[in-house]
């Protein structure tokens, strides 16, 4: 959002007159080009500013101007023109000053008139951008009739040694980007020089062909590997065979309702039998049609009786409206019956982490959901969205 002075001083680089409605406008005119032989200055051409405290009908430009750069309509920024207008008079008539950046100072002199100041550092000419004041040795100089000669040295030498030269600055400064360019050019240029000199010299990676983090690190020293090896003592006989699936199915008593497989040593699948089949060798396909998931629909609830809640179930690319988290079913339950008196379709979406989550809306995106969400707001719910 650009500010009211800032949008006065773009208008008036392009513009020769902006009127304040209701309070003056700033005029500008074009000084050309100065010398000033005394000092030895060249001063660029530039914009001189004035301000006219008559021209108070606004021609519409100024309130185009803010409306387009804040976004907003005409009417909107008419009123908000007036309104900083307003301030600017009670903040005269209490003795401030109003600085418009790049413009100058409004204030109200001692004969109560309403006075303007024009920033003398900034020059608002276009054709003017990136000209400063130029600086040159004066030509009305001249040598005093019983000033010794100095031989070997010409006129322009002697006043070298007589007059302290400055360095003419141009306006535009050293650009402080490039030289962190440089700096994070070399910060890392240097540590890949460093490490392609350390990693091959200093580890073993040309013989194993690997790096690890530790090689990065050249306070780490690389102790010499060494073998030690395991003596065991196994009698073959004690080795066995490992028991397939069927017969450690076929060594399980006959009443037997489920068994866990020990697929590894950190996994056990659980598995629920069928009736075992007449034969003493059970077929695959028993086996295999056995393995069936137990699912347990019904959840105890802490009064002892015992109901069967049904969950929606999180589906692949929908978002959920989800205005609460309970440990306690019951609780839970509470709280959906709330919800749906207050009008919210309230249910049970899944249970995570021990807790069960509470789901009033759902959709295929996340801005269908804001009209749930914000009602659910305005009745004091916190929701939020489960992608």
């Amino acid at each position: 959002m650009k500010s009211f002075a800032e949008i006065i001083s773009t208008l008036l680089v392009r513009h020769n007159c902006v009127v304040l409605p209701d309070f003056g406008g700033f005029v500008t005119r074009v000084n050309p080009a100065q010398i000033d032989y005394e000092k030895g200055m060249i001063n660029p051409p530039r914009k001189a500013i004035l301000f006219n405290q008559q021209l108070t009908n606004s021609d519409g430009l100024l309130i185009s101007e803010y409306a387009l750069a804040n976004e907003i309509n005409y009417t909107e920024a008419q009123s908000t023109i007036t309104g900083i207008i307003e301030l600017w008079n009670e903040e005269l008539k209490s003795g401030k000053r109003i600085e418009i950046d790049r413009v100058g100072e409004l204030f109200i002199d001692i004969n109560g008139k309403l006075s303007f100041v024009q920033d003398r550092f900034f020059n608002l000419l276009l054709s003017s951008y990136g000209l400063g004041t130029v600086k040159f040795i004066p030509s009305h100089e001249s040598i005093e009739e019983n000033e010794p000669v100095h031989e070997g040295k010409t006129l322009i030498e002697r006043a070298e040694d007589e007059i302290d030269l400055s360095i003419i600055e141009h306006p535009a400064k050293w650009n402080s980007l490039k030289t962190w360019k440089y700096i994070a050019a070399a910060a890392c240029i240097i540590p890949i020089a460093f490490y392609s000199f350390w990693i091959p010299t200093k580890t073993n990676v040309l013989e194993s062909g690997m790096i690890s983090f530790q090689d990065f690190n050249p306070f780490i020293k690389n102790a010499p590997a060494c073998y030690k090896p395991v003596k065991q003592n196994l009698n073959p006989d004690q080795i066995s065979d490992e028991k397939s699936l069927e017969d450690q199915i076929n060594e399980l008593p006959s009443d037997t309702y489920s068994f866990s497989y020990e697929f590894d040593e950190t996994l056990f699948i659980p598995i629920k039998l069928n009736s075992k089949p007449s034969t003493n060798v059970p077929v695959v396909s028993t086996v295999v049609s056995a393995v069936q998931p137990i699912i347990t629909p019904e959840i105890k609830v802490n009064n002892g009786t015992s109901n069967t809640i049904e969950f929606v179930g999180v589906k692949f690319g929908v978002k959920y409206a989800i205005v609460g988290c309970f440990s306690e079913v019951s609780n839970a339950k509470s709280y959906i019956e709330t919800l749906k008196n207050e009008g919210f379709n309230a249910q049970f979406l899944d249970v995570n982490n021990g807790l069960y989550r509470i789901s009033i809306d759902s959709s295929t995106t996340a801005d269908s959901l804001q009209s749930t969400i914000q009602r659910a707001k305005d009745k004091g719910y916190n929701t939020w969205i489960l992608k």
